[in-house]
């Protein structure tokens, strides 16, 4: 998400510009779309994710600052990286 971060600054952007940061595959230890048929009984034809795709898009991020994830959040709960401290 740093990078991310260090992109929007590194952007000319005009005015104010959200994003969604978000991993693009879902947390869930099935597939996206089998939650959201439990919840909504019905999935609209709209809907265009597949396996445990995240039901919320980085597209923008892609697009508008030319980003992409370093890592899953799979991968990265895997990495060996130093925990922050705030008493340093």
């Amino acid at each position: 998400m740093a990078s991310l971060l260090e992109r929007t600054l590194e952007t000319e952007l005009s005015g104010h510009e959200p994003f969604v940061v978000v991993a693009d595959e879902g947390y869930l230890e099935r597939p996206t779309t089998a939650a959201f048929e439990e919840l909504v009984r019905e999935l609209p034809d709209e809907v265009s994710i597949a396996g445990n795709d995240s039901a919320l898009s980085s597209a923008k991020d892609r697009g508008v600052l030319d980003w992409e994830p370093e890592h899953t959040w799979r991968s990265a709960a895997q990495e060996d990286v130093p925990t922050p401290s705030m008493t340093q």
